[in-house]
């Protein structure tokens, strides 16, 4: 050890720094570019899938739900589809049951016979005043 340039003394209690990892090397823009062109065309292509497949679903709530736009919100697309990605109509119709059961105020009215007024018949005919004709 020399006098003029001593080694700096390491406690041994303080921590060791560890080793750092090598710097990388940054890669090409046209690297960069071609690696997120896929992300950036795919995103519309998705959103319109899910759209169509919103349709598709809401088509079918229409049948179930005063609003069918009532299911999106506590429901969504995912636990719709299978495995494939496409729509599973069976897995839709469950999940549409669940949102009927736990809201059954969101359901569609079941529809209901017209009172008989004005001394009509359900069916059309005329009722007590026919029999005085």
């Amino acid at each position: 050890m020399d006098e003029q340039n001593p080694e700096p003394q390491t406690d041994p209690n303080e921590p060791q720094n560890e080793p750092q990892a090598p710097a990388r090397t940054p890669r090409p823009r046209s690297i960069e570019r071609s690696a997120t062109r896929p992300e950036r065309s795919a995103t519309p292509c998705v959103s319109r899938l899910d759209a169509r497949d919103k349709q598709d679903v809401d088509r079918l709530a229409a049948d179930k739900l005063a609003d069918p736009a009532d299911l999106w919100l506590s429901s969504s697309l995912d636990k719709m589809r299978a495995e494939d990605c496409t729509i599973d109509m069976a897995a839709a119709e469950a999940e549409l049951q669940r949102v009927v059961t736990e809201h059954p105020h969101w359901a569609k009215p079941e529809p209901s016979r017209r009172p008989d007024l004005h001394g009509l018949e359900n069916d059309g005919r005329a009722g007590a005043a026919a029999v005085v004709r």
